[in-house]
């Protein structure tokens, strides 16, 4: 999906949006990601950016992934507007596609290294440490709210969270639908089985805005602490617990407290299992339109599924 540019695309793009005085000094691509083309410059005026370009292709894209690079960049606007959590600046983001032929934005260069990267290393009170502050962020995130649920790039909002979830969840169901995905459980019984859980949605009525993507990958770090928040691009407006953070694979106990919720209620509970289902089953199904080398994260993702989804029936069942 990604395109790699060439030097004069690159010095153009740099002219138009800081200026004929300005000269890209030195880039280099970043390797990181399926979707879009990055690189890490060197300005004349001695600026460190990133360049983020999104894929010209389109086709390989899922339903729920929509406007993503315009979502990016709303979402790091408004996290630093509204909020401490750190995030980089947006210099510039240019959507008409004339010097570059697909969107793209520069933000400064953070410093650091991401959390996966060093993660092994770091003692085991550091990365306690970590964690708490980026449930302390997750919490500062959500603060921010808004009129209307769905996805920050998409044009379609609903006026309630089970509208906008379960559109979710059929976009998704159409996709593996089309390339013939075995999710281990069949589409009719997750339809009939979402219809029956809707009250458990009901409970959410403030759009409260979600990064969505929180794993460690997306974190970055400096010193012992969170120096930034990366890739904004599937930021959503809705129920809190939907973040990465709360998936059964990446719960842990620092981040609730840091978090300040370390307990479920039951419908509670019914939302963390649906969002659980709602993330392996793009896992599952992106490798299909991305053409990923392998079946590795399909692999990885459908026993989750499968457990995540029993887990649910026996809910049900204790409530009966």
């Amino acid at each position: 999906m990604k395109k790699e540019q060439t030097p004069e695309t690159l010095r153009a793009m740099v002219h138009k949006c800081f200026g004929e005085e300005i000269e890209m000094r030195s880039f280099r691509p970043l390797d990181e990601g399926y979707c879009n083309m990055a690189y890490a410059m060197e300005l004349s005026d001695g600026r460190r950016v990133i360049c983020k370009i999104a894929p010209e292709d389109k086709s390989r894209f899922l339903r729920v992934e929509v406007n993503l690079m315009q979502a990016e960049v709303r979402a790091m606007e408004l996290v630093q507007e509204k909020t401490r959590v750190p995030v980089a600046p947006v210099y510039q983001y240019d959507d008409s596609c004339t010097v570059c032929k697909s969107p793209y934005f520069f933000m400064k260069e953070l410093k650091g290294q991401s959390l996966v990267s060093v993660r092994d290393s770091l003692p085991p009170a550091v990365k306690e440490g970590i964690y708490w502050e980026l449930g302390q962020m997750e919490r500062r995130i959500n603060q921010v709210t808004h009129d209307t649920f769905g996805f920050v790039g998409d044009e379609r909002t609903f006026a309630d969270w089970f509208s906008a979830f379960s559109r979710m969840m059929d976009d998704l169901f159409l996709d593996a639908e089309a390339k013939k995905i075995d999710f281990g459980v069949p589409f009719d019984t997750l339809r009939a089985r979402l219809r029956q859980d809707e009250d458990c949605f009901r409970a959410v009525t403030v759009p409260q805005l979600i990064h969505w993507d929180l794993w460690d990958g997306n974190v970055f770090v400096l010193d012992g602490h969170i120096c930034g928040l990366i890739d904004w691009e599937r930021a959503l407006w809705g129920d809190p617990l939907m973040d990465d953070r709360f998936r059964r694979h990446e719960r842990n106990e620092a981040f609730l407290t840091g978090y300040g919720q370390k307990e479920f209620s039951t419908g509670e509970t019914c939302r963390i299992l649906w969002y659980d289902l709602f993330l392996y089953g793009v896992m599952m199904t992106e490798g299909a339109y991305r053409g990923y080398p392998d079946d590795s994260q399909y692999e990885w993702a459908k026993p989750l599924f499968v457990q995540s989804f029993r887990e649910l029936q026996l809910l049900k069942s204790q409530e009966e």
